[in-house]
C-alpha cells in the first residue's frame, strides 16, 4: 500500500501504521491548520486553554481531553469555534495542513482521521427551547471548495457528516442527529427520539435532555471521542467506540476536515455563552489495506518456513 499526504509537494509512506498528520491546537501560531467560513463576524475561532476560559459573561472549565496522551502537546489546549445565529450562513471548518495558515494535505488509500469534541450547551436548555441545535462536523476526502456543513449539502464534495449537540434535530430528510453523506447525498441519518440505542451506548452517564419530548443520553457538555476509519473506500464513523455509520465505495481522497455549525437562523431562548463547539487532538494514521496485510502475513509465513527448513 501507498498512501500520500500532499500539500506543497506530494510526500509517499511505505510503512503500515505510520503516523500521517497530528495536531494538539497549543496556539494559532503553531497550529498546523488552515481555516474556512462564512458568516464573517458571525464566527468565532480561538484557541484556548480549556481548564480555565471564558465565553461572554459565562466562564468554563473543561476537562483534558481523552486524546491528549496519545498526540501530547500541551494538556488542555484547544480551538474552540462558535455561531452567533445571526446570519444565514454559520460554519466554521479547519483543514490539517502542511504549516499554519498553509496549503491543506490530501489524504489517499486507508486512513483513520481521530479527533476529541466538546459540544457545549446551556443546561436549562429543555427540548422545548429554540435554538438548540448546533452541529460538529467530520469529513474526508473533499475538496475545500463548499464549506463543510448541513447549510451547504447539496453542494459538498466527500465523505462527512455531523452530530447535533441537542439529539433533537428532527425526523425529516436532511436533518437527523447524526448524519452520513457521500458528496451531496444523504446515505443515512440516525434520530436520538426513534433511534436512542446508539446515544445510550455512546454517552451513557450524560443526563437526559429535558423536556416534552424525551431526548436520550445527547453528546452535549462532554467529551466525544470521533473516529472515522477509511479502508479500501469503506468508511466506518464511531463516536466514542460506538459505530453509527458504515459503508462502502465512499469518497476518500482529498482533504480531511473537522468543523461547527449552527445551521439554523433565528434567537435562542436560553445563553448563546453556552453555544460552542472545542476541538483537540487530531490524528491521521496509515492503515493497512486487507491485500497489503495479507501479503505481509504471507511473507512472514514463507520467511518462518525457510528459516526452518535451514
Amino acid at each position: 500500500m501507498v498512501l500520500t499526504a500532499v500539500g506543497a509537494t506530494s510526500i509517499a509512506f511505505h510503512v503500515h501504521g505510520q503516523l500521517l498528520y497530528s495536531e494538539a491546537f497549543d496556539s494559532s501560531g503553531s497550529a498546523n491548520v488552515v481555516g474556512n467560513t462564512t458568516g464573517g463576524a458571525n464566527m468565532e475561532v480561538r484557541y484556548v486553554d480549556y481548564s480555565s476560559f471564558m465565553v461572554g459573561s459565562q466562564s468554563f472549565s473543561i476537562p483534558e481531553a481523552p486524546g491528549s496522551a496519545v498526540v501530547g502537546g500541551l494538556a488542555t489546549r484547544g480551538v474552540l469555534m462558535r455561531s452567533t445565529y445571526d446570519g444565514t450562513a454559520r460554519i466554521a471548518n479547519l483543514f490539517p495542513a502542511a504549516g499554519p495558515g498553509g496549503s491543506p494535505l490530501t489524504f489517499s488509500g486507508s486512513y483513520s482521521l481521530s479527533f476529541d469534541m466538546w459540544l457545549s450547551l446551556d443546561p436549562t436548555a429543555t427540548t422545548a427551547s429554540a435554538g438548540t441545535t448546533e452541529v460538529g462536523i467530520w469529513g474526508i476526502g473533499t475538496d475545500n471548495n463548499t464549506p463543510i456543513g448541513r447549510t451547504y449539502r447539496s453542494s459538498v464534495k466527500g465523505t462527512w457528516g455531523w452530530l447535533s449537540v441537542d439529539g433533537g434535530f428532527g425526523s425529516t430528510v436532511n436533518n437527523g442527529d447524526a448524519a452520513f453523506r457521500s458528496n451531496g447525498v444523504q446515505v443515512a441519518i440516525l434520530e436520538n427520539p426513534t433511534q436512542p440505542a446508539n446515544w445510550q451506548a455512546a454517552w451513557p452517564n450524560n443526563p437526559n435532555l429535558p423536556g416534552t419530548t424525551p431526548i436520550v443520553n445527547p453528546p452535549w457538555n462532554s467529551w466525544t471521542s470521533v473516529e472515522v476509519t477509511a479502508i479500501e473506500g469503506e468508511v466506518s464513523v464511531k463516536f466514542n467506540g460506538v459505530e453509527f455509520f458504515k459503508y462502502a465505495d465512499m469518497p476518500t481522497t482529498g482533504f480531511a476536515v473537522i468543523g461547527y455549525e449552527d445551521p439554523f437562523t433565528g434567537s435562542t431562548s436560553f445563553s448563546p455563552d453556552w453555544q460552542w463547539g472545542l476541538f483537540d487532538n487530531i490524528r491521521i494514521v496509515a492503515i493497512p489495506e486487507p491485500s497489503s496485510l495479507g501479503l505481509m502475513l504471507l511473507s512472514g509465513l514463507l520467511g518462518l518456513f525457510g528459516r526452518r527448513r535451514s
